[in-house]
C-alpha cells in the first residue's frame, strides 16, 4: 500500500517541481500528433508510422514556398482546404519570408502553426539551378552528416533469454531467444542542401541475433535510400526503401494513416507522394525505385519494387499469412524470415487545373500490380480444407498476382472541398470513398465521408478511412464538426456508423458498429484544459448460456479523458486522467492518472519526467499513455492491471556536435508476481529499462 501512496505522491510532485527552469520544445509536436489518434490497437500502429514519417520530415523540412499539395498533405492535421489556402496565399502575395506568415492564413489555428513550424522552413535564397547549387555545395564540402547510436538495456531477464537466471530451473522457454536482450540501432544520414540526402539504418530488436543465426550481415534489418528532391522536372526520386500513397489509398498506401480524431483532415486527404523508409521496422515498405515528375499541369508518379517478405507457409508451400511484425527472435520466427518474395509496380497520373469562378480541380488515375513468389491461400489449414474458425477470411486476398486500378478527383472553391476515389480489383469488386467539407466560417467546419468497400475487394497495400482497419467488407458514413464556440473554447466531434456485410473476427454474421467522440478544449494564456468523451460500440458474438448458441450482442467501450496542460517559456506540464468502462456481457473498468514535465537547465541539460498510476480490471479495459522517448523512438504504451510507471530522461548537448541522452523507466505491478507470458515472461512484478543514445552532427 505504501508503494501506491508513493506513486501518487510522485505524480503530484511532478506537477509543482519544474517551476524554475526553461522548457524543452524539441518534441513538442509529439503531443499534438498524439491528440490526432485514438486509443486503439490500430491507432497505436498508425501513430508510430506517422511519428517515423514526421521524424524524417523534421530532419529534412519542406520549403513552404515550393512544397506541392501532395507534400503538404503528408503532414498530419492539414486538410485539403488548408493546403489550398497556403497555395492561394503564395500565388497572391508571392514567397513567404518566414513561417510566421502562416498566421495570415485564417484557416490554420495557433496550435497548428506551432506544429507546422517543425516541418516547414523558408529557404533563404533560390539558386539559379538545382545542379549548380548541388555541385557548388559538393565542391565546398557542404555536407551535413548525422550519426545516431541507440541502445535499450533491460535490467531483468525474460523467460526466453539464453543467459541469466531465467535460463535455469523449470523454465521451459529457457534459451528460446537467439540473441541478446539488448535492443540497438545505428543510423547514418547525409544531406547536401535541400536536393540530395542519404540514409542508412541498421537495427536489432531485443533478443534478435546479431551476426549469427541467419543474420550474417550483422543487424537483423537494414534500411537504405538515396533521395533527390526538386531537380528540374523531377519532384522526388528515391532509390532504396520507400513508402508511398496514390489518391486516397484504396489501391496503394503503405504510409501512415490518420485516426478519426483527425478526421477533418483525414476525410479529404488525397496524396500522390513517396517518402523514404528509414526506420528500424522491416515491414510494409517497398524496395527499388520511385519517381514523381511534373510535366506542365500533369504529374506522373511511378515505382518498381522487389523484396523478400516474411510469411507463414502451408504444407504445400503456399502462403497462409504475410507477416509484418518484423520479429526474428526464435528459431520458429527466423524460419519465417524472407521465405517468400514480392514484386510490385505502379503508376499514378494526375492533372490539375483551375475552372471559372476560381474552382481548383484535379483528376488522377492509378494502377498497382503485385506478384508473390508463392500463392496466397489464407483460409486453408494444413490439410487444405476450409477451417470454420477462419471462415471470416474467405474473401481475403487469394492468388499470386493482384491488380488494382482507381480514379481519384478533387474540387475546391473557397469554403467547399469535395474529394473522392473509386477503385476496382482484378475480380471486378469495387471500393469507393467520397468526402465533402464545408468551412462555413473560420470558426465552424463540418465534413462528411461516405465509403463503400465490397467484401470481395482487396488491395494488398490499400489503407484508407475505415473502422475495421482494412479497405474491405465495410460501408459507412462519417460526420465531423469543429466549432469555435467562444474565442477560447473549441469543440471537435465526430460520429461514424459502419456496416459489415461479411463475417469478421469473432463475428459470425453481418454486423454494425457505431463510433462517437466529443472533445471540448478551453485555452487561456499558457493553459489548456480539454475534456473528451468517446463511445465505440460494435456487434460481436455472444454465447447464450441456456442453449449454447451464438448471437450478436453490442459491446461498448466508454472512455472519458481530462487533460490540463501548461506550455510556457518556463516549463511544460501535462496532467492527464482517463477512465474506461467496457460494457458487454462481462463489464470491466479502469482508470489512469499521469503527470509529465519537461524543462531545461542553463541550456546544457534538458529534463523530461513522467509518472503514472493505473488500475484496470483486465486487458479489455486497458488504457494508453504517451511517453517521450529518445530521438527516433516512440512511446505509446498500453497499461492494464494495477501498478505504476515512472520515467526520467536527461539530454545534454555536451559539444556543438555531440548530444547524449539517457532515459530510465520503471514499471511496478501490485496485482501479480510475474509480467508477460511465454518467452517474454519476466519472473518479477517490476521491470526497469535504460535507454542510451549518442548523436553526432558534423
Amino acid at each position: 500500500m505504501n508503494c501506491r501512496f508513493l506513486c501518487i505522491a510522485l505524480v503530484a510532485l511532478l506537477a509543482i517541481v519544474p517551476a524554475v527552469a526553461f522548457s524543452d520544445d524539441r518534441e513538442g509536436w509529439e503531443e499534438y500528433l498524439i491528440s490526432l489518434y485514438e486509443n486503439s490497437e490500430e491507432a497505436a500502429v498508425s501513430v508510430e508510422e506517422a511519428y517515423e514519417h514526421l521524424t524524417e520530415l523534421a530532419r529534412q523540412p519542406l520549403d513552404v514556398n515550393t512544397a506541392e499539395t501532395e507534400e503538404l498533405l503528408m503532414i498530419p492535421g492539414l486538410d485539403l482546404g488548408q493546403v489550398n489556402d497556403i497555395i492561394e496565399y503564395r500565388e497572391k502575395y508571392g514567397r513567404m519570408r518566414s513561417i510566421s506568415e502562416l498566421a495570415m492564413i485564417q484557416s490554420i489555428d495557433n496550435r497548428q502553426r506551432e506544429f507546422l513550424s517543425s516541418f516547414l522552413c523558408v529557404e533563404d535564397t533560390v539558386p539559379a539551378s538545382w545542379h549548380a547549387d548541388l555541385i557548388h555545395r559538393l565542391k565546398r564540402g557542404d555536407i551535413r552528416h548525422t550519426v545516431t547510436a541507440t541502445a535499450s538495456i533491460p535490467t531483468y531477464y525474460r523467460a526466453g533469454d539464453r543467459y541469466g537466471s531465467s535460463a535455469s530451473g523449470g523454465n521451459r522457454y529457457a534459451g528460446a531467444y537467439l540473441g541478446y536482450p539488448i535492443k540497438h540501432s545505428l543510423r547514418y544520414s547525409a544531406k547536401v542542401g535541400s536536393h540530395l540526402a542519404l540514409n542508412i539504418t541498421g537495427a536489432n530488436d531485443a533478443a534478435e541475433p546479431f551476426a549469427a543465426h541467419g543474420n550474417g550481415y550483422g543487424y537483423d534489418a537494414y534500411a537504405f535510400n538515396v533521395i533527390l528532391n526538386n531537380a528540374g522536372m523531377v519532384r522526388r526520386l528515391i532509390l532504396g526503401k520507400f513508402r508511398g500513397q496514390f489518391g486516397m489509398g484504396l489501391t496503394f498506401n503503405n504510409s501512415f494513416s490518420l485516426g478519426k480524431q483527425a478526421s477533418l483532415a483525414a476525410t479529404n486527404r488525397v496524396a500522390n507522394v513517396f517518402t523514404p523508409h528509414s526506420s528500424a521496422s522491416d515491414a510494409r515498405h517497398m524496395q527499388g525505385a520511385c519517381i514523381t515528375m511534373d510535366v506542365g499541369k500533369l504529374q506522373l508518379s511511378a515505382f518498381a519494387s522487389w523484396r523478400y517478405i516474411d510469411a507463414t507457409l502451408n504444407n504445400d508451400g503456399t502462403i497462409s499469412t504475410i507477416l509484418t511484425s518484423g520479429y526474428h527472435r526464435t528459431v520458429a520466427e527466423m524460419a519465417k524470415k524472407n521465405n517468400a518474395s514480392q514484386t510490385a509496380c505502379g503508376a499514378h497520373l494526375r492533372y490539375s487545373g483551375t475552372l471559372p469562378y476560381s474552382v481548383r480541380y484535379s483528376v488522377g488515375a492509378s494502377f498497382v500490380l503485385t506478384h508473390l513468389s508463392s500463392r496466397l491461400d489464407p483460409t486453408f489449414t494444413t490439410s487444405d480444407t476450409i477451417s470454420a474458425s477462419r471462415l471470416y477470411r474467405l474473401y481475403s486476398p487469394h492468388g499470386s498476382t493482384f491488380c488494382n486500378g482507381a480514379v481519384d478527383y478533387t474540387l475546391h472553391r473557397r469554403n467547399l472541398t469535395f474529394a473522392g476515389e473509386c477503385a476496382v480489383n482484378d475480380c471486378g469488386a469495387i471500393a469507393t470513398l467520397n468526402t465533402l467539407q464545408w468551412r462555413a466560417t473560420n470558426r465552424f467546419t463540418a465534413s462528411m465521408a461516405q465509403r463503400y468497400y465490397s467484401y470481395r475487394y482487396y488491395a494488398l497495400y490499400g489503407k484508407a478511412l475505415s473502422d475495421g482497419g482494412n479497405v474491405q467488407n465495410e460501408s459507412g458514413l462519417l460526420f465531423t464538426i469543429r466549432w469555435e464556440v467562444l474565442p477560447r473554447v473549441t469543440v471537435d466531434a465526430y460520429s461514424d456508423v459502419a456496416y459489415y456485410p461479411w463475417l469478421r473476427y469473432r463475428t459470425s454474421q453481418s454486423s454494425y458498429s457505431w463510433d462517437n467522440s466529443v472533445t471540448a478544449a478551453y485555452t487561456r494564456g499558457f493553459w489548456t484544459l480539454s475534456l473528451r468523451y468517446m463511445a465505440h460500440s460494435r456487434q460481436q458474438d455472444a454465447t447464450v448460456s441456456a442453449t449454447g448458441s451464438r448471437m450478436l450482442a453490442w459491446r461498448t467501450n466508454h472512455r472519458l479523458r481530462l487533460i490540463l496542460q501548461r506550455k510556457s517559456p518556463l516549463c511544460d506540464l501535462r496532467t492527464q486522467a482517463e477512465a474506461c468502462l467496457q460494457s458487454s456481457e462481462e463489464s470491466s473498468k479502469g482508470a489512469i492518472i499521469s503527470q509529465s514535465a519537461s524543462f531545461s537547465v542553463h541550456r546544457l541539460l534538458s529534463v523530461y519526467a513522467m509518472a503514472a498510476y493505473f488500475n484496470t480490471e483486465d486487458y479489455k479495459s486497458r488504457l494508453y499513455a504517451y511517453e517521450r522517448g529518445t530521438t527516433n523512438t516512440f512511446g505509446y504504451t498500453s497499461y492494464y492491471g494495477n501498478g505504476c510507471h515512472a520515467a526520467l530522461m536527461l539530454k545534454s548537448p555536451l559539444l556543438s556536435w555531440l548530444t547524449l541522452t539517457l532515459k530510465a523507466s520503471h514499471t511496478r505491478y501490485f496485482d501479480r508476481n510475474t509480467i508477460g507470458t511465454a518467452e517474454r515472461q519476466i519472473f518479477s512484478n517490476r521491470q526497469t529499462d535504460i535507454d542510451l543514445q549518442m548523436k553526432i552532427k558534423l
